[in-house]
């Protein structure tokens, strides 16, 4: 073979050699493009995925968890988002900053507090205005105490009505307000006007009024939690 065409041979080798690599270097990149997709892109939404509008007893943690998913703008789960949870009204979080796993989920628990009511859990992440919104609710413990609101000290002329009823309320051993507990009304002189045994509103009161006895003297009028020995005592004086 002459020089020239030896020559010609090598370089064409070289061009090949050279435009296989090119090729499989743009395959390799294409590759990676394709797995960096499956993971979703730039965090648009995020939505409730479950524990929404669950109810629990004061100091006590939630039954589920509380979860959330992070979307892309073509609904692709985002992973390794950050997500930041948030109360309002009384209750913790066992985490309060979550990454998103493979699905795009991230969750907390939440224990409630010692004050019943309502509970708002947020869930944001950077870049998505809207965040998730949890509605939790916590109830009162049992009954523990019983305790005078209005009426006590009254007086009145005998025989006749108090001018106002006798109130009293039942709370929980938190001081929160217990609905549906049963008091049993009772009176050392006088007439009871209303039910002798009545469940509290539910704001936790339960309330009787008072007819004086004819003769002069002190009236003990006695409020008690059902079935135990939990008690409110009013002192009246009819003269």
């Amino acid at each position: 073979m002459r020089s020239s065409e030896m020559h010609g041979a090598t370089r064409a080798t070289i061009l090949f050699r050279a435009a296989t690599l090119v090729a499989l270097g743009t395959g390799a990149l294409v590759g990676c493009s394709s797995d960096n997709s499956t993971g979703g892109g730039t965090a648009s939404t995020i939505v409730l995925v479950s524990g929404d509008v669950q109810t629990g007893t004061v100091a006590t943690a939630i039954a589920n968890p509380i979860m959330v998913k992070v979307k892309d703008a073509n609904g692709n789960p985002v992973s390794g988002a950050t997500v930041t949870f948030a109360v309002n009204g009384s209750a913790t979080l066992s985490h309060t900053t979550v990454q998103t796993d493979a699905s795009g989920n991230a969750s907390t628990n939440v224990t409630l507090g010692n004050t019943s009511g309502n509970v708002v859990v947020t869930a944001s992440v950077a870049g998505v205005t809207t965040p998730a919104t949890f509605h939790l609710t916590a109830t009162s413990d049992v009954a523990a105490s019983v305790v005078i609101v209005s009426g006590n000290n009254q007086s009145a002329t005998a025989g006749l009505a108090l001018t106002d009823p006798l109130v009293v309320r039942v709370n929980d051993q938190y001081g929160n307000a217990v609905s549906g507990a049963t008091i049993d009304w009772s009176t050392t002189g006088g007439t009871l006007s209303g039910s002798t045994e009545e469940v509290t509103t539910s704001s936790g009161t339960a309330s009787i009024g008072l007819e004086l006895p004819a003769i002069a003297g002190s009236v003990t009028t006695t409020a008690t939690l059902h079935g135990t020995s939990t008690k409110a005592m009013f002192t009246e004086t009819a003269m």
